[in-house]
């Protein structure tokens, strides 16, 4: 079983460049000079002349174009909204309303030019091609992105229904298992190793994903839930579908795990 998407509308809320709140995490991708980073805001992210806020605008990054990052700045890090629970509702104080990145500033080179950038969307991993939105299948996105170097595939077990390992040549590692009940609509899950991405770049990922996913659409639900080092992110459909997600830096990159309920 394959889990698919349908959008027919998506409201983003989950973007912004709004103060300092509670939790924060860096956001830092640069390794080697001249890494190349892609834009994962479909809204875009504004270019500085200099690295500040205040600076002259100098243009907007547009979604899924890339950049060369020069240097990492010396300038204090901002600390960069990602989510706001927009539902007028109470929640229990194990849930957050806001949820910020602490963001760097890095010299860039684009179109010719050496300019400034925060880092708050950034990630080497280049991001969904706007036409996988509809139906988007997480595993055909990750064969987008880098060939294929190892599948298996498992049939019935005493613990599963159905199970797909795949591995690329990114590094990027992907399972898919089927939990059940069998031949019905039950519980997926997809673990996905991201290799070199950071927590905060994990956490703008998940987000996007849910996004692509119709949970930030009217009628539907995220909430982001505190624990004790990280979140666990829960999204609801109006119809009943959820989607849990787990995320975890990892010695070499970061861990995606998210269970879908039908």
């Amino acid at each position: 079983m394959r889990f698919r998407f349908d959008i027919f509308r998506i409201v983003v809320s989950w973007g912004g460049f709004i103060g300092m709140v509670f939790p924060i995490h860096s956001q830092t991708i640069l390794k080697d000079s001249a890494q190349k980073a892609y834009m994962w805001n479909i809204e875009g992210a504004m270019l500085y002349e200099a690295p500040s806020i205040t600076a002259n605008s100098a243009g907007i990054v547009p979604f899924g174009e890339s950049v060369a990052i020069m240097d990492l700045s010396n300038t204090e890090p901002e600390e960069i909204v990602i989510y706001r629970y927009g539902i007028q509702k109470d929640l229990s104080e194990d849930y957050v309303k806001t949820y910020s990145i602490s963001s760097n500033w890095v010299k860039i080179e684009y179109n010719d030019k050496s300019l400034y950038l925060l880092d708050t969307y950034l990630s080497r991993i280049p991001p969904p091609d706007s036409s996988m939105n509809l139906g988007f299948i997480m595993s055909d996105y990750l064969g987008a992105v880098s060939p294929l170097s190892y599948e298996k595939k498992e049939g019935r077990s005493d613990e599963f229904c159905a199970q797909t390992s795949l591995i690329f040549e990114n590094k990027i590692s992907y399972t898919g298992t089927d939990f059940g009940p069998c031949e019905q609509c039950g519980h997926f899950r997809e673990r996905v190793f991201l290799p070199l991405v950071t927590y905060s770049e994990a956490v703008v990922m998940a987000l996007f994903f849910l996004n692509v996913q119709g949970f930030f659409s009217e009628g539907n639900e995220v909430l982001l839930k505190r624990g004790k080092n990280d979140i666990v992110i829960e999204a609801y459909m109006e119809f009943g579908q959820e989607c849990i997600v787990d995320i975890k830096e990892e010695t070499e990159g970061s861990v995606l795990v998210m269970d879908y309920y039908m």
